[in-house]
């Protein structure tokens, strides 16, 4: 992702590159009260949040997301706020007591979101737009929303590709919209692709959706760009 910005390219603070299948919600969380305008999600995903590997201390989890916890969990016939049924995924219960909390830092956040149905709506396939669980949770939307999003580019279909030329067309200085156009560009043009033999491969591209201001840039206007 410091491909679109070239002055950051020997940036290498702690913190910010977190992989490996052991991450789990607390080390997500961490990572979202880091300041980032710009930020990629990549993990196995659902319509409804991104999965990672379960945080067992909810005693470290609850403080950490700011105290008070906007879910419930059911024990017998109680309802007791915990993330204890959430503790595995980044989903709505999460990024609305990380927003109820005023847990996040005070900039905007950007998202590159490449984990499989991460946009798409749950329920689609059986509910009319209109029945109240369509889009229930809606995983990428809840993150726009409620981490201070301003764009979200996100993927409708279980394929592991993301946009080519991404970071490249940002950096050059287009907007979010040229950056997901640049993509269908480069899958258009790809003679590889043309063959029967690729199937819905050569579809790629129409499976990735975009929410919020397809208009911005990484630079503010009147900024010049570094070379």
């Amino acid at each position: 992702m410091k491909r679109a910005f070239p002055e950051w390219a020997t940036f290498a603070e702690p913190g910010y590159d977190v992989a490996g299948a052991n991450t789990d919600l607390l080390e997500c969380v961490r990572w979202l009260k880091r300041p980032a305008l710009l930020r990629a999600l990549k993990a196995h995903s659902d319509p409804w949040g991104a999965t990672l590997a379960n945080t067992d201390d909810l005693d470290a989890l609850h403080p950490e997301v700011g105290g008070t916890v906007w879910n419930w969990q059911k024990k017998g016939n109680q309802l007791i706020p915990s993330l204890a049924d959430t503790s595995g995924k980044l989903d709505f219960a999460v990024d609305r007591t990380l927003y109820e909390n005023g847990a996040l830092p005070d900039c905007a956040n950007m998202f590159l979101l490449t984990g499989c149905d991460s946009i798409s709506p749950g329920g689609a396939m059986t509910k009319p737009f209109n029945d109240p669980q369509y889009a229930f949770w809606q995983g990428a939307e809840c993150h726009l929303l409620y981490l201070k999003g301003l764009v979200s580019l996100a993927r409708a279909k279980v394929f592991n590709d993301e946009p080519r030329e991404f970071c490249q067309t940002l950096a050059d200085g287009g907007n979010w919209g040229d950056a997901w156009r640049r993509y269908f560009e480069l899958e258009s043009a790809d003679a590889a692709l043309t063959t029967l033999d690729e199937g819905i491969r050569r579809k790629k591209a129409y499976f990735w959706s975009l929410v919020g201001d397809w208009t911005l840039t990484m630079y503010p206007e009147g900024v010049a760009r570094p070379q």
